[in-house]
C-alpha cells in the first residue's frame, strides 16, 4: 500500500470515528430552507377576501386566527373583485413590495 492510499485511508477512518457523514452538509439544508423562505408566496381566500402571504410564519398563523395583522389592503383590486391585503413589515420593506410584484406577474395590475 502505497503512502498516499494509506494516507486517505486513515483519514475515512478518522472521519468515521469522529461522527461525521459525508451527506449533505447541514449549511446547505439552512441555506436551500432559508432560500425557500426568502421566497415563500401564498395567497388564501377568506371572507370574501383574498390574503397574500410572505412567510410561512404569518400563513400558518393565519390558519387559526384569520387574522393578518399588518398588510396594505386594495379595495376591490382583486381578480373577483375581492379586496386584496398583502403582508406587510415596516422592518423589511422589500416583503411588501415582493409580493406585489408576484400578486401582478399572477393575476395582472393592483390600484393604489
Amino acid at each position: 500500500m502505497s503512502h498516499a492510499v494509506r494516507r486517505a485511508a486513515v483519514l475515512l477512518v478518522a472521519l468515521a470515528s469522529a461522527g461525521c457523514t459525508l451527506d449533505k452538509p447541514a449549511w446547505l439544508e439552512q441555506k436551500q430552507q432559508n432560500e425557500a423562505e426568502a421566497n415563500f408566496y401564498a395567497e388564501q381566500e377568506y371572507d370574501g377576501r383574498l390574503y397574500v402571504f410572505g412567510t410561512s410564519k404569518l400563513y400558518s398563523q393565519f390558519q387559526g386566527t384569520h387574522e393578518m395583522p399588518y398588510s396594505i389592503t386594495f379595495i376591490g383590486a382583486g381578480p373577483n373583485g375581492q379586496t386584496v391585503k398583502i403582508e406587510a413589515d415596516a422592518k423589511d420593506v422589500a416583503l411588501e413590495k415582493r409580493l406585489r410584484k408576484l400578486y401582478e406577474e399572477k393575476h395582472g395590475a393592483l390600484s393604489d
